[in-house]
């Protein structure tokens, strides 16, 4: 009798041991590990208590592409992830593919000025003139680093209303355009993402305003409700009388970057080993050799 399960499990953080000459680099393994197998048993284990539908925060279609060569272990994890939901739930499995997430304590301000700023004409304009000039190139690819650099991020929660519109059922997974493809493997192969029903960053937020709203997922958990025993419903009343409130997107002030830097202390390494460089190319073009004159006749 459980309506939805949710997982927003994941890892993207580099590897805390110094491996290499610059000393950053992302374990494989691990990532394939915290994003793939720890989710398949999340699926799994929701399947066997009888979870109705499953909700799983992935990654957008612009930063798979884009990552997928560097950090494989993190797509791979992701789309393994991706392929238990689709396996054991079907259409009643719905994926949200963020960027970069901000709020609750985690770049609070600063998060809000990268969105505003990447939502403007201007950025969007850069975005959409550098796809267009790719397009008409040889290659044809889009470039894939620069669509997730100028991605807008998404406030938390705005994503939590979407994901809550998919767990209650606001959000009928089937009205959604079919998936995006165009994957390939370490080694060149194409790779098929299953069709399971994909919520894109750049459709979170009006996910969120069409069916995250508090009457639509009132609406949804009433639904919900009428279906279950009289018994279940009075035990739910309190928490449906709790959704009809009018909540926002969080106001709080929070430190401007609480715990936004956790794990990621490894993205320093590099740094010592770069001034090292820099320090020898300066000292190298500065000396003063000595210059001795012609001999005079």
């Amino acid at each position: 009798n459980i309506d939805a399960a949710i997982s927003c499990v994941g890892n993207v953080r580099p590897s805390p041991e110094w491996e290499g000459f610059w000393g950053l680099h992302w374990d494989d393994e691990v990532m394939q590990k915290e994003n793939g197998s720890t989710n398949v048993n999340i699926v799994e284990t929701a399947k066997k208590l009888g979870v109705k539908k499953f909700v799983y925060a992935s990654v957008s279609y612009d930063s798979a592409k884009a990552l997928e060569g560097p950090i494989p272990g993190y797509l791979g994890g992701k789309r393994e992830a991706e392929e238990a939901a689709y396996r054991l739930f079907q259409n009643n499995a719905i994926v949200f593919g963020p960027s970069l997430v901000y709020g609750g304590g985690r770049f609070e301000v600063g998060g809000k000025l990268l969105e505003t700023f990447l939502s403007s004409p201007l950025a969007k304009g850069y975005r959409s003139l550098n796809n267009a000039l790719r397009g008409i190139s040889v290659g044809g690819d889009e470039d894939w680093v620069t669509n997730m650099a100028l991605t807008p991020p998404v406030h938390v929660d705005i994503i939590a209303r979407a994901i809550a519109a998919g767990a209650t059922g606001s959000l009928d997974g089937s009205i959604l355009p079919p998936r995006r493809q165009g994957f390939f493997s370490t080694t060149g192969k194409p790779v098929e993402m299953v069709p399971v029903p994909f919520v894109d960053t750049d459709a979170i937020k009006e996910v969120a305003e069409l069916w995250g709203t508090n009457d639509k997922l009132a609406e949804a958990s009433t639904s919900i409700f009428r279906s279950d025993s009289k018994e279940r419903i009075d035990n739910k009343s309190e928490s449906l009388n709790a959704s009809k409130k009018q909540v926002k997107v969080s106001s709080e002030t929070y430190p401007a970057f609480e715990g936004a830097f956790v794990g990621y202390r490894p993205f320093l390494y590099p740094i010592p080993v770069a001034a090292f460089f820099v320090s020898a190319f300066q000292w190298a073009t500065h000396i003063n050799y000595p210059i001795t004159p012609p001999p005079t006749s």
